[in-house]
This record gives C-alpha cells, structure tokens and sequence, in this order.
C-alpha cells in the first residue's frame, strides 16, 4: 500500500515501514524508516529529544523562503542531499557511520 502523507504524526511515523522523502521535485531518501534517521544523522543532521521526526525531516528537506538568506542556505543543502541521494554516497556515509 502506497499512500502519501504529509507531516504525519509521530504516533503515525512509527507506523510507517518504508519511507520516500522528496524535495523539489527530487528523491532525497528512499528506504526503510528505522534507517532513515540515522541516515540523516550520519550527514550530520541530529533529531533532537522529543521532536517528531517527520516533522524534523520535513525541516531539513525544506527550502525556508522567510529570507533570501535562509532560502539560498536551504537551496544549498537541499541540492547538496540530492546530490548525495543520487550519487549514492548518502546510503554509502550511512553504511560506514552507523
């Protein structure tokens, strides 16, 4: 069953097996949801204590247009994972790091 859901709960993110998380229009992570913090994690983007991951992730995949500053620094970290996605040195950083 394929379903999309945006910013789900955390009660719900548990529910979850496999996860795709988009940005731009681009894959930034694809597999299994246990994995995929630290995935995350191993590129250097720690989830903090009691904050949901989805909404975490959804942060660190998020373009911030509230300034041009934080909307160019976003744009370059969101090009940056993509990149990593499709490289596949992003599942390869998380192989050598967990």
């Amino acid at each position: 069953v394929v379903i999309s859901v945006h910013q789900p709960s955390s009660r719900m993110w548990r529910a979850i097996d496999d996860v795709v998380l988009i940005s731009e229009g681009s894959v930034v992570y694809s597999g299994a949801r246990l994995d995929c913090l630290p995935s995350f994690r191993a590129r250097g983007f720690r989830c903090p204590a009691q904050t949901n991951p989805a909404e975490f992730l959804l942060d660190v995949i998020s373009v911030d247009q509230s300034t041009k500053l934080s909307e160019e620094e976003t744009s370059l970290r969101v090009t940056q994972l993509i990149s990593e996605w499709r490289s596949g040195s992003f599942a390869a950083g998380v192989q050598t790091s967990v």
